[in-house]
């Protein structure tokens, strides 16, 4: 291996003369000639930049210069690579293949001996190599190549400027990796949803059939087309209506989860009053057979007007209804109520019923959940009401949020972007809410 050359011979060489760097300061040092002034700088500068490794070499790819940076990236002294060429600690197999990198442009800009940029920016590009420690460690590596040329403009060599990137780029890898099995995951969990969906579709339509024979021919026996009933008859006919209609009930929501749930759902583009649709959904409060609960009405005299398909809200009512009818004990009290702001309009059911736990509130609206309250309770039901409601309010551009405390009620607010309105022509306050309304 030959001898590592000073950087005042590879000046004086031709490699780097860098006659100017320090001929400021041999001016203020009589006596001393500026090419000694010059190599002592610059060589303090490079050997103090221990976090990047610095590699020059000459035209035959002979290493000439390395700094502390790249013995210790690589492990090896300076005299042992003085002399050898970047093969060294290049991986042999990727050198092979992308010997060609190695080389600037230097049409695009080159820095010449006495440390100039000609032709604009140096054509440093930067790329990920593979470096090889002494002891057979491989490291990945942002190398960047710069020719370095003479006033002439002809190249004389070559600096490689790198950065161990290892732990970032393997960071990189595994953040990589993640988001494709999280992409992957995604991908087979719509494909489940998507299969769900289409089960629940077709099992919900091949049961129609079937049961509107059952409701059809009940409704005959009723009528006595089957021959006069007598008590014990009439009665076990009331129980399969009440099964018939509970199953029709069931088949209706599976077929509506089915539908909202589905991509492609989108509701009509109507002008809709949330009063008139309020009003309409507690038409089913008269069918919930539940005559020992109070339901207060409070509407808001503005009348809050929204966009959307009013027969698609009002099932939003009856399944928030429903779901308040159901966990609220005998004696208890629902209230629902409209409201009315310049931005967004509200519809408010609230119970004094059994309360969620609030281990369960934030899977409410997951399609099928039951929450433990409704095994503790045996409360019959799919578990699909509020994921519905979830869906419409969604398609409408709307949220829906609930407030609950296990024991104390619960509350559900529905908000949806409010239609604009005229400036209201009744001088004096306006009230907040219209006076109760007992059903």
């Amino acid at each position: 291996m030959t001898e590592s050359l000073t950087i005042e011979e590879d000046f004086r060489d031709g490699c780097l003369d860098a006659t100017d760097i320090g001929s400021e300061v041999a001016e203020n040092q009589p006596g001393v000639a500026s090419a000694v002034v010059a190599q002592s700088l610059y060589e303090g500068i490079l050997r103090a930049i221990t976090g990047t490794s610095i590699v020059a070499t000459d035209l035959e790819g002979t290493i000439i210069f390395v700094n502390r940076g790249a013995e210790e990236m690589l492990g090896y002294a300076a005299h042992e690579l003085i002399g050898e060429t970047p093969a060294l600690f290049h991986d042999l197999e990727e050198l092979r293949l992308r010997a060609g990198e190695l080389v600037p442009d230097t049409r695009q800009g080159r820095i010449d001996a006495r440390g100039a940029v000609i032709g604009g920016a140096p054509a440093v590009q930067r790329t990920d190599w593979t470096y090889r420690r002494r002891g057979g460690e491989k490291l990945t590596v942002s190398l960047g190549i710069t020719a370095i040329t003479d006033p002439a403009g002809a190249v004389l060599g070559y600096v490689g400027i790198a950065d161990d990137v290892t732990d970032d780029r393997w960071a990189q890898h595994l953040m990589e990796e993640a988001l494709l099995r999280d992409a992957e995951s995604a991908r087979r969990l719509n494909a489940v949803d998507r299969a769900k969906s289409d089960f629940i579709a077709t099992v919900g339509h091949e049961l129609r059939t079937p049961l509107a024979s059952m409701v059809g021919y009940t409704e005959l026996l009723r009528e006595g087309d089957g021959g006069p009933l007598n008590d014990d008859q009439a009665l076990l006919l009331s129980r399969v209506e009440r099964n018939a209609e509970r199953l029709g009930n069931l088949v209706e929501e599976l077929l509506t989860v089915a539908r909202v749930g589905c991509e492609s759902f989108t509701v009509a583009d109507q002008e809709v009053n949330l009063n008139l649709v309020v009003g309409r959904g507690l038409a089913a409060a008269f069918r919930l057979n539940r005559p020992d609960l109070d339901i207060d009405v409070y509407l808001d005299p503005l009348s809050p007007m929204v966009h959307g398909a009013a027969d698609e809200l009002e099932r939003v009512v009856v399944n928030l209804l429903t779901n308040a009818a159901t966990y609220t004990p005998d004696g208890g009290r629902i209230v629902v109520s409209t409201h009315y702001s310049e931005n967004d309009s509200f519809v408010v059911v609230a119970d004094t019923g059994v309360g969620i736990p609030a281990v369960d509130q934030d899977q409410l609206f997951v399609p099928f959940f039951r929450s433990s309250i409704s095994h503790e309770r045996a409360i019959q039901g799919p578990g699909v009401g509020l994921s519905i409601v979830q869906g419409i309010v969604d398609a409408h551009g709307g949220e829906v949020s609930v407030s609950s405390d296990e024991g104390a009620g619960a509350v559900f607010i529905v908000r949806l972007p409010s239609l604009p309105r005229p400036a209201p022509t009744v001088e004096g306050p306006q009230l907040d809410v219209a006076p109760s309304t007992h059903v």
